[in-house]
Order: C-alpha cells, then structure tokens, then sequence
C-alpha cells in the first residue's frame, strides 16, 4: 500500500480577490484530473486560470455619438442600416435600441462608465444570429428581454438586461468576459415562453470567465465558469454539463440532472435562508434514472449537502465549515469521501459509500473525534464509526483539517 505521508504546510483552499472573483491556492494534489487504481476521480490542482479567447469586432462600420460629428447621432439609425457582420462603433452617452433584425452585429461602446444603451420594446425574440456588446452599459426599459435561439457575448458589460432560451431555456447561448449580469425578475412566461420570472438568465449554455451574476441562473445543456461570482442560485437542469473552477457560488441546485459536471477550488455557500449549498432533486424520475456524474474537489463548502434520490459522486479534498449545521450529509450522500475536513458539524449514512481510500490510507478529518496521532502520520490512533444506519467506519481518519498537509 502507498501511504500518503502527512506533511505540515499552510494554505487555504480559496479567498476571495478585491475584484470579486476567485483566486485559490491548490490543496496539495496534482495539477490535474486523474484517476486512482480504484477508478476514483483524483483531487483537481490549481483553478483553471485560462482567459476566454473573444475575437476583436475589428474596425467600425459606423460610428454613433450623440453629440453629432459622425455617422449617426441615433444608434437605432445606425442599426437600421446595417448588414451581416458590422461593427456599430457608440461614442460616450445614453442611447436607446431596440432589436427587431435578425442579423450579426456587434455593438462597441467606449466603456462600462461611459456609454449606456437602453433597450426598448418589450420581448426581443429571434434565433440563428450572433450579438455580441463590449465596453457599455446595456440597461431594460418598458421590462424588455432577450428571448433566444442565438448567440450573445457579451465583453466588459454591465447587462440588466433579462436572457431566456427558447423552449424553456433549452436554447441560447451566453458567453461573457469581465462583465456583470445584474437583471430584473419580471412577471412573465408560461406557455412555453420565456421563463423570465423564475429565473432572469435561463438559456441552454454559458462560458464566461471572470464575471459576476447578481441574479438567479438556470441552465439546461453546459457550462464552462471560471473565476466567477454567482450571487444568487445556480441551478442545473436536465442535460446540463461542464465545469465550474475558482469561482463563488451561492446556492448550487441539480434539478433531474443527468450528464456530468465538476467543481472545483470554489467558495459554496448555502442557499439563501437556507443551510443547504448543494441541493439534489431528482424531480420524480424513477429510481432507474440514469443521473449523471457530479464531483466536488477542493472546494470550501459553508453548508450541508441535501440529496433527493441524486448523489454526487466524488467528493475530496474539501473542506466544510460553517455554523449551526449538525449534518453536511445527512442519511444519502457521495459515493466516494475522502480528505474532506468536518468541522463543526458531522455526516450520517443508510446506505453504502467509500469513506476512505484504501490505497492511499486516508480517510477524513472530523472535529469531533479524537485526533491523537502517536505515531505523527497524520491519521489518527483510532478509527471513526459513522453515524447512520449504513454502520460505515472510517479507517483512516485524518489527525489535521489541514488538508494541504496529506500529499
């Protein structure tokens, strides 16, 4: 057997930037995903650090400004007129738009602080095109949305401008840079329509890299998010897949989830009004339901795991802690467990699961067991029965919460 040693070292798993996005450092595993003999997903290494490639509109083929001296002093005029693939270049002021053409374009202003344009009109429904915004403030007026079976990126944009997918935010796709998502919850949908009440971004993919969402997000097919903010709940429906590394969430949600998805070196925090950071729901599908893959690495996890006939999958390298929790897991729970620290609250089972890995001999810390480790290697003289039904014991548990320690 190949024994991990425990080694002192210092470290935190993540920590919020000034920006309002993540940073972390890694938790004393490798530098990328692997797997052991046993099939088990290895502990992910540093957060995914890479830039999103948007390509530059290129030059303008009209200009804007309000105060005269160019192409148009109308940025509606400017649309009116123009074709597949042009570039609307918007000088410094207030502007007013409505998108009621089914062409690629692309709307360039001269910064967040600087130019803003408000759109009119109500619902904007159209499909098959490419939008792209950089540099403004895009703002709704008269509670008017974006309701897609096309492409939006937006690049350096403040946007309280709603987005719904066709077919219930099955459609649409969102890919964002260094932009802020903060729209309003209007009272509409149903029918088949937008579902902008429930969920003012709900499409079928987004990638987006350090951006921050002030609003609940629904998503149906994929995801790639890194560095990122998530201020409200991100919920995950059906075939929704991808990744999710370096960012902070607070509340994550898999509504009948069947394809596979993986978190790494973020910041969960519970549901508001709730203790729950990770809420499992299978949504009435039977029992033979083919539920898909869901692995939780590295992570600092401030609330209880709550699973609903859905379980993750791998859940290592993590730590929880927060208050007035008693069970992180309580009854169902991850598959595979191990070099997760408990503080403050402890994990129950009824059914069957690896809490420790057997090749590594490393199980897991848990604040209230005795952590006396004679030997000095890291895991404790005693083992650690679990609480439940499942009667599980930990053979290995660790003697530090200091994960970055076990290597």
């Amino acid at each position: 057997m190949n024994r991990r040693r425990f080694i002192l070292s210092t470290g935190s798993i993540v920590s919020a930037s000034i920006a309002g996005c993540l940073t972390s450092d890694s938790n004393g595993s490798g530098s990328s995903n692997s797997s052991d003999e046993s099939g088990n997903s290895e502990e992910s290494g540093e957060p995914n650090d890479s830039d999103l490639d948007l390509e530059e509109p290129g030059e303008p083929t009209y200009i804007v400004d309000s105060d005269g001296g160019e192409d148009y002093e109308d940025l509606s005029e400017a649309y009116r007129v123009s074709e597949d693939e042009d570039v609307i270049s918007i000088r410094s002021g207030e502007y007013e738009l409505e998108l009621d053409r089914e062409i690629n374009v692309h709307f360039v202003g001269t910064g967040i602080d600087e130019t803003t344009v408000s759109l009119l009109g109500g619902e904007h429904s159209f499909s098959g095109i490419d939008i792209s915004f950089s540099n403004l403030t895009f703002l709704s007026e008269e509670e008017s949305y974006l309701y897609i079976n096309a492409d939006l990126e937006f690049n350096s944009v403040s946007s309280e401008v709603p987005v719904a997918g066709w077919s219930g935010g099955d459609s649409g796709t969102i890919t964002a840079k260094d932009s802020e998502f903060s729209p309003s919850n209007y009272n509409i949908g149903g029918g088949g329509g937008p579902y902008i009440r429930d969920d003012p971004i709900n499409v079928g993919r987004i990638d987006a890299y350090n951006c921050e969402f002030d609003c609940s997000v629904n998503l149906s097919r994929s995801f790639s998010i890194n560095n990122s903010v998530h201020e409200q709940e991100f919920v995950l429906e059906g075939n929704a897949s991808g990744k999710i590394d370096g960012s902070v969430l607070n509340g994550l949600i898999f509504n009948r989830v069947r394809a596979n998805s993986e978190f790494t070196n973020c910041e969960m925090n519970p549901i508001t009004n709730t203790d729950i950071a990770i809420e499992y729901d299978h949504g009435g599908l039977s029992g033979g339901t083919d539920f898909g893959r869901s692995d939780f690495l590295n992570n600092k996890i401030s609330g209880k795991i709550e699973c609903d006939g859905m379980i993750p999958n791998d859940v290592i390298g993590n730590i929880f802690e927060a208050e007035d929790v008693e069970w992180y897991i309580d009854q169902q729970g991850p598959k595979t467990l191990y070099r997760n620290a408990f503080v403050g609250g402890d994990i129950r089972y009824n059914h069957d699961a690896e809490v420790y890995n057997e090749d590594q001999e490393i199980g897991n810390f848990y604040s209230d067991h005795d952590n006396k480790d004679e030997s000095g290697d890291g895991i404790t003289d005693l083992p650690r029965p679990i609480p439940g039904d499942a009667e599980l014991t930990d053979r290995y548990p660790l003697a530090s919460q200091n994960l970055e320690g076990y290597r």
